[in-house]
């Protein structure tokens, strides 16, 4: 197994870093890690995997985020969002693109019927195509890198897993760290305190909102201030409703079940809870379930998933 550290290590000697060729040097260290994996005989066969997420502030006054899966990262300028990278889903006409013409395809908005996603380490099923270098298989760990010149008006940095996507947009994110920094809360307190807030409650179906595994980094931008500085600027600029407005109190989370991409098994989000599925959503139940593998099935079985309400139905 390779380690985060050693991973950051070779980053940091390779000659494109050296160099300062930020972004020659992020995409070989996504892919350098995931080589190193496939190299391990004891994670060659390894069906499953992981996405990634990277960002590096230079001293040149620039942000570097490296991307691979869905994972998000977005900034806060003045209180408003920027996002800072793209999720990398199968519907994708980038991604589409490169799917079928490495021999894949995209059903029910996953690859091959069966990812909800298009890029990550491992997963090397999907990346079996001799003829084809790493950047264009199935599923590539090849990240997408993004450029951002840091400003006065740079507040700070999020990286976080679609665990929080799925429950908190984008700006939803940026306004509650605004907010619970006013309220004097530390970052790594917000951190946990959004966790709070996006898990669901004890006995929730598991294919709820909610329910998927989250990780959440905060990176204050200080711009030479000093921490205590930084949490006073925050605090002003909520205080005195500089830029972005904040919103006093997040939005409740709809707790019905987990969102997926438009087209993805378990998206019965438009099912009324009355009078049960369209003729037109029970087919594409119907139509999910042939597509579906074990672990989907699984996860369908757990509780009152829209999917057996509506075949029930």
């Amino acid at each position: 197994m390779v380690s985060v550290s050693e991973t950051h290590y070779r980053w940091l000697i390779k000659e494109s870093y050296q160099k300062k060729q930020y972004l020659t040097a992020m995409k070989r260290a996504f892919l350098g890690t995931d080589e190193d994996f496939l190299a391990d005989p004891a994670h060659a066969s390894e069906t499953s995997g992981c996405v990634a997420i990277a960002a590096l502030l230079t001293n040149g006054g620039k942000i570097y985020v490296a991307n691979a899966g869905d994972s998000r990262s977005v900034l806060s300028a003045k209180g408003e969002v920027k996002p800072l990278s793209f999720d990398h889903k199968p519907s994708n006409e980038i991604e589409k693109a490169r799917i079928t013409g490495a021999g894949g395809s995209v059903r029910s908005g996953r690859v091959n019927g069966r990812l909800a996603l298009s890029r990550a380490l491992g997963d090397f099923e999907f990346k079996k195509n001799t003829s084809l270098i790493p950047e264009d298989q199935i599923i590539t760990a090849n990240p997408d890198v993004l450029v951002h010149d840091t400003s006065e008006e740079d507040e700070f940095l999020v990286l976080a897993s679609d665990g929080i996507w799925d429950c908190m947009s984008s700006q939803v994110v940026v306004d509650f760290i605004r907010r619970k920094i006013y309220e004097g809360k530390e970052l790594v307190e917000i951190g946990n305190l959004m966790c709070d807030h996006c898990l669901a409650p004890s006995g929730t179906s598991l294919s709820s909102v909610g329910c998927d595994n989250m990780t959440v980094l905060i990176v204050a931008i200080l711009n030479g201030r000093t921490k205590e500085e930084w949490y006073s600027w925050i605090h002003d600029r909520v205080e005195k409703n500089y830029g972005y407005a904040t919103p006093s109190e997040p939005p409740e989370i709809p707790r019905a079940w987990k969102k997926q991409p438009s087209g993805d098994p378990f998206d019965y989000t438009d099912i009324d809870p009355v009078d049960g599925p369209t003729q037109a959503q029970l087919l594409q139940a119907l139509t999910d379930i042939l597509v579906m593998d074990d672990e989907d099935i699984a996860v369908m079985a757990t509780g009152k998933n829209p999917l057996i309400v509506a075949l029930e139905k």
